[in-house]
């Protein structure tokens, strides 16, 4: 946690580092317009003043933006490796739930009960809000009226849930980087 706060720390001193080179720039970039402006004679001082801060203006904000940019590749990385297992347990579970209806109704509580804070914490916002649908699907499902199996409502019931775990499904390719 210090080394974090750290990171931090340094990052906003290199933040308003940058800031002052771009205000200097900028300064250059006015004085040398203005000057040119009032004095147009010769004015070739003026004009390599110009170039120079146009050309170390733009390098400064290339590399502000190259940072931010490799910033938030990092950050994708990191929340990438650690969704990976989740999403591994997920579909792993639902085929084996759905497909072949193998696992126990003990085993599915101790799922929800684990998967849930996970996909909380983890689980893009897309995810997490379609998580929500397919549990409330689910339970709409399970409470269906009609015990039997092939009844008009549980069929109906059934052809959401399916839709419901498609979309998870889809949702969880997305966030590991997937063009589905």
């Amino acid at each position: 946690m210090r080394i974090e706060l750290f990171m931090d720390f340094k990052l906003s001193v290199w933040n308003v580092f940058v800031l002052l080179i771009v205000a200097l720039l900028a300064g250059l970039l006015g004085y040398s317009v203005r000057g040119f402006l009032l004095d147009p004679g010769d004015g070739s001082l003026l004009i390599a003043v110009t170039a120079a801060s146009v050309s170390l203006l733009s390098a400064v904000l290339t590399n502000v933006y190259g940072k931010i940019q490799e910033r938030k590749l990092k950050i994708e990385e990191d929340l990438r490796k650690n969704r990976t297992p989740i999403y591994d347990r997920i579909m792993s579970f639902l085929v084996a739930t759905f497909s072949a209806g193998s696992t126990s109704q003990e085993d599915q509580l101790k799922f929800w009960k684990e998967i849930t804070p996970q996909i909380t914490m983890w689980g893009s916002d897309e995810l997490f809000a379609q998580w929500s649908n397919f549990k409330y699907e689910l339970t709409k499902y399970s409470t269906a009226p009609g015990g039997e199996a092939e009844s008009p409502e549980r069929m109906a019931h059934v052809v959401e849930v399916s839709r419901e775990i498609e979309k998870v499904f889809l949702l969880i390719r997305k966030d590991l980087g997937y063009d589905n």
